[in-house]
């Protein structure tokens, strides 16, 4: 199930940034799957081994990151070239330079500011294409796991989609604010297991946290995890309880931290949300997705927690009814 839910999530970001499916996507796979690799020996090394350090990791990663590289800049480039064609988050990103002062107006743009521009769309690209895939999947693989673990939650989720989209239709983007109890669903699951469980801030200043003074350029670590376990914030911390999230205190939205909070909070947040329960309304009306007794599941923390060894399920279909139409 994680592995066809990283297919899905790949098909919906390469869609909406480059309005097209991607025919590169084992090597945007690959390169991912290196590159968590990569961030992870570094993160954990006592002296971390630099990227041009010819390992065999190194070489395969570098490998698949320059077939990366070399669409985005293709796509891109088609968009410097004709800046009203395309109407995708990428055509959006050259636009928006443009009306920042940023952008080259001549056709074959030339020089170090193209070439910064270039490079800017690129890194942005290619940040909200990762950033939006790997935690949006592992978001969506622990949902249906906690479903399929929690029967009446499962039920109410169910009923609710019935209400809400009568003859099991596709959901209208206006639909998504109507799933009350499926959001509570989803904020309750990532609360749980959120996709990046810990975050990494460098103090700006001296402070005072506690009883351990922090220095200005101290490096922080977050544990998300650990704040959405707190029994200080959340009665029966390791229930599974949508419901809680239909009245939040202050200090629970304080410590709830999936997307960060504040000027740093995730750009792509609204992004994931719609993403996540349009999949969920679509499938759910469908199917009930069960666990597998055979292969239990644990918890791999790499850049994001996912399940390791993945999400055995097996498909129930279930009884609706229908329009006939067909969607996707």
């Amino acid at each position: 199930m994680f592995a066809d839910l990283q297919q899905l999530t790949m098909r919906v970001i390469s869609r909406a940034m480059f309005g097209q499916d991607l025919p590169v996507a084992d090597d945007l796979s690959e390169a991912l799957a290196l590159g968590l690799e990569v961030v992870m020996i570094r993160n954990i090394s006592p002296v971390p081994p630099p990227l041009w350090l010819p390992t065999r990791r190194h070489r395969r990663f570098k490998r698949h990151l320059a077939a990366v590289d070399r669409f985005v800049y293709e796509r891109i480039d088609e968009r410097l070239a004709d800046r009203e064609r395309y109407d995708d988050i990428l055509g959006d990103l050259v636009r928006a330079a443009d009306a920042d002062g940023g952008g080259p107006r001549d056709d074959a743009p030339q020089g170090r500011a193209a070439a910064r521009l270039r490079r800017e769309l690129r890194d942005q690209a290619v940040t909200f294409f990762y950033a939006g895939l790997e935690t949006t999947a592992s978001a969506l693989a622990w949902t249906w796991l906690l479903l399929a673990q929690n029967p009446d939650a499962e039920a109410r989720f169910h009923d609710e989609l019935a209400d809400v989209l009568r003859d099991g239709r596709a959901p209208a983007i206006g639909d998504l604010s109507a799933l009350s109890y499926t959001n509570q669903v989803v904020q309750e699951s990532m609360r749980l297991y959120p996709p990046v469980y810990t975050l990494t801030r460098r103090a700006a200043a001296d402070d005072q946290l506690g009883e351990r003074q922090i220095h200005g350029g101290d490096n922080l670590v977050l544990p998300v995890h650990a704040l959405h376990r707190m029994p200080e914030y959340w009665d029966k911390p390791d229930s599974f309880c949508p419901e809680r999230f239909a009245d939040l205190t202050d200090a629970q939205r304080k410590a709830y931290l999936p997307f960060n909070i504040g000027p740093h909070r995730c750009i792509g947040a609204s992004f994931a949300m719609t993403e996540i329960l349009a999949v969920l309304a679509v499938i759910g009306q469908r199917v009930r997705l069960r666990q597998t007794a055979e292969h239990p599941v644990q918890v791999q923390v790499a850049v994001t927690q996912r399940p390791l060894n993945g999400l055995w399920m097996t498909v129930e279909p279930r009884a609706m009814a229908t329009t006939g139409a067909d969607h996707e």
